[in-house]
């Protein structure tokens, strides 16, 4: 039991007499120097400024045997502790500040090696990062020391337990520690032990073997180990130190005894119980481990390889054979797959990257028993920084053939693994073509052409196109060429050609192809042969919908076609015309570039006004638009416009020139409004849409009254035409009937008071 003393003030005036002043107050700990122990004490101070003092009889300890270990540690509330250790006379064995934990106390006494980082009996002793390993010496002889214990700031004397502090801090209490290991006592022997190998089957053997490190004081004598291998069915087994196998010397402290498991253990992680003894009567217990792994696998041999596909293929050869095939690495617990790839070569890449941890070999066989024909240890890089699984990349295969792929792990002695077996096969591919689609004039010859990309794994060799041009006028059967001859233009480019016709009636053709290999593979494909007649006239850029913005076709002589584009966000597009034979005159988007759309045609003389339109056709009905002659009075300079339904017309005002009903007829303005000169359209388009018009009595517009050409018509025009017709100049030929007369001067009259 610990006491706590209070001197009389006679006593301690007695002390204060004698040669040593020791504690007034202190702590008794006992006497600690018969036997090995820990344990601890609360602290309590009673100010601040308070020191705590504590007597311990501690033992003798040297620098290679036994120890005293002391510090300060929670529970507690004392951060910042400060511990010294005075002799019986009162001299200063040492002292310590903050070689604990935190700011705790540390001090150790003796044995310098091993360190010592904790303690059975009690937690761990850290002490910022150090360990406990006798940096305050020796004790040379049992003895009573005294420690005191106080909060930072704390003055130590050197002698006559002279120990002050100024510290200032509130808390109060703290834990004193000790840990104590007497010199020369007696330690029980021990083992440690491993198997060989880990893990097997139910029913197998296997060597346990217990390294033994005898008592002492006194040392060991007549050694037994014992193994209780119940875990796996395997009973009592006596390991020996006899140099008889499965043991290999004797008498060097190493055991070896042979487990034989029950064909009836679990599966399984399992645990084996070992106890070590003496003759002295000491023992002490440790444990190994041993796993019950399954039977092999069923793809344990090539001959029962398991069927692969491409994609991942799970493997576990944890308990399977070896059947030892020839290989890049040496390597063991081999599991087998066969992979066919059907009707078409390729390549193929084949690993074990990023889906076990085992150290992988992996092989590829043709037959079983034969060597590999490709193989892969170590693949760094590609599986990883450390690449100890495997990776066979780009491994041609060909069409309907077994391919024997061997997983197995690395080396002699590999305990196997589970994991994924990838396989990535890449499919040799056709040969393909490109057909290029044409327009062509009806009733005209051309080549038709189709490029050609060779097929892969392995490359395509006799490259052959036939066509079906019976939608042209040809054969099912017609060969393309690509050797300089039959129109082609480059001899082994890729690129087959042959010639066709065009149909006389303009449309979309169709001509089917065939491309093929020697390889025998084939791939199917067409192209469009357009029969068809261009425009006289292409819009250029964006025909503007009035006539100050209005498209003027350029040329000579009749305007029978303009093709054009109505973009979205446009109203309508408007061109100059000129119509040269009214009586003749008709236009119409009834065709097959315009089919499908609802279009409005609108007819304006040279001032802009409105003469008629048409909104859906006439003559058989439709959404195109159809205009005759029926208010065409004379011929002279035109506007023509089209446009989406429903986007009109306007004036100024704005009003609707025209009404919007009735449709399929030709109707003069018919709005109501006294002003009916187009300034404007009510709407726009959101699709954009391809139109033709196509007419009849109808010419490129040109200004004969311009006489010089300077695109203004004024008097300048008219005294240059005098002065031709004075010198008699052919350009004064104005009506263009060869003879020079009276007649050419009043058409040029008419004109010029007409302007443009």
């Amino acid at each position: 039991m610990l006491k706590t003393r209070v001197f009389s003030a006679a006593a301690t005036m007695a002390l204060a007499a004698a040669a040593f002043a020791q504690p007034a107050v202190f702590t008794d700990l006992g006497d600690h120097s018969l036997a090995s122990n820990s344990g601890f004490q609360t602290v309590t101070l009673t100010s601040p400024t308070d020191i705590q003092w504590f007597k311990i009889v501690l033992p003798a300890v040297s620098a290679t045997d036994g120890w005293v270990d002391l510090w300060t540690n929670g529970p507690g509330t004392i951060l910042d502790t400060e511990m010294g250790v005075y002799t019986s006379a009162g001299a200063l064995r040492g002292s310590d500040d903050d070689g604990g934990p935190g700011a705790c106390s540390r001090m150790s006494f003796g044995k310098t090696s091993p360190a010592r980082t904790g303690t059975p009996f009690i937690a761990p002793m850290t002490s910022n990062g150090s360990t406990y390993a006798g940096g305050n010496g020796v004790i040379a002889a049992p003895d009573a020391f005294w420690i005191a214990v106080g909060i930072f700031n704390v003055t130590f004397g050197a002698s006559g337990w002279t120990v002050t502090s100024t510290a200032t801090a509130t808390t109060t209490t703290t834990t004193l520690g000790w840990n104590i290991q007497l010199a020369g006592s007696p330690t029980n022997p021990t083992g440690t032990s491993v198997n060989s190998p880990t893990s097997g089957v139910a029913g197998s053997s296997f060597t346990t073997t217990c390294t033994v490190v005898p008592g002492t004081f006194p040392a060991s004598t007549g050694i037994t180990v014992s193994c209780d291998a119940s875990a796996v069915g395997g009973g009592t087994v006596t390991l020996l130190d006899d140099g008889v196998p499965p043991d290999l010397v004797a008498g060097n402290n190493v055991f070896t005894g042979t487990v034989n498991t029950s064909v009836a253990a679990t599966l399984g992680l399992k645990t084996l119980n070992y106890t070590v003894a003496d003759a002295q009567a000491r023992n002490s217990n440790h444990t190994s481990t041993y796993t019950i792994v399954p039977p092999p696998p069923a793809n344990d041999t090539c001959a029962t390889a398991a069927v692969a596909t491409t994609g991942p293929n799970a493997f576990d050869c944890t308990s399977a054979t070896n059947d030892g095939m020839v290989v890049c690495a040496t390597s063991s617990r081999d599991v087998w797959f066969v992979f066919n790839p059907g009707a078409t070569a390729g390549t193929a890449t084949i690993d074990t990257c990023t889906t076990t941890t085992l150290d992988t070999v992996v092989s590829v066989h043709t037959t079983c028993g034969g060597a590999s024909v490709a193989c892969n240890d170590d693949d760094v890089g590609n599986c990883g920084a450390t690449g100890f699984q495997s990776k066979i990349v780009g491994f041609t295969m060909q069409a309907n053939t077994n391919y024997y792929i061997r997983v197995a792990g690395f080396g002699a002695t590999s305990a196997g693994g589970a994991g994924i077996l990838n396989i990535d096969f890449t499919a040799g591919t056709s040969p393909t073509g490109v057909g290029s689609n044409v327009t062509m004039l009806p009733s005209s010859s051309g080549p038709i052409t189709v490029t050609v990309t060779p097929g892969t794994n392995p490359t395509s060799t006799g490259l052959t196109v036939t066509a079906d041009t019976t939608t042209v006028g040809g054969a099912a059967g017609t060969t393309m060429y690509d050797d300089g001859t039959n129109g082609d233009v480059t001899g082994g480019d890729n690129v087959f050609t042959a010639i066709v016709s065009a149909p006389a009636t303009e449309g979309n053709y169709n001509v089917p192809f065939t491309v093929a290999d020697a390889q025998a593979r084939s791939t199917s494909g067409s192209l469009t042969v357009r029969s068809f007649t261009p425009a006289d006239w292409n819009e250029v850029g964006d025909a503007g919908n009035i006539t100050g913005t209005a498209q003027v076709p350029t040329g000579t002589g009749a305007l029978n076609s303009i093709d054009g584009t109505i973009d979205s966000g446009d109203s309508a597009d408007m061109y100059k015309i000129t119509i040269c034979d009214s009586g003749a005159f008709t236009a119409s988007t009834n065709n097959t570039v315009t089919a499908g759309n609802d279009t409005q045609l609108f007819l304006f003389d040279a001032l802009g006004n409105g003469v008629q339109m048409d909104d859906d056709n006439p003559v058989g009905g439709g959404l195109t638009s159809t205009m005759d002659n029926s208010f065409v009075t004379a011929n002279g300079t035109y506007y023509i416009a089209v446009s989406h339904y429903d986007n009109d017309p306007q004036n100024a005002s704005p009003a609707a020139i025209w009404l919007d009903t009735p449709f399929n007829v030709v109707r003069a303005p018919d709005g109501g409004q006294a002003d009916i000169t187009v300034a404007g359209w009510d709407g726009t388009v959101t699709t954009a849409f391809s139109y033709r018009l196509v007419f009849t009595g109808t010419c490129y517009f040109n200004c004969t009254a311009d006489f010089n050409g300077d695109n203004v018509v004024d008097f300048f025009d008219y005294l240059d035409f005098v002065d031709a017709f004075s010198a008699n100049d052919p350009s004064a030929d104005f009506n263009g009937d060869t003879v020079i007369d009276f007649f050419d001067y009043l058409d040029f009259v008419d004109a010029f008071s007409v302007g443009c």
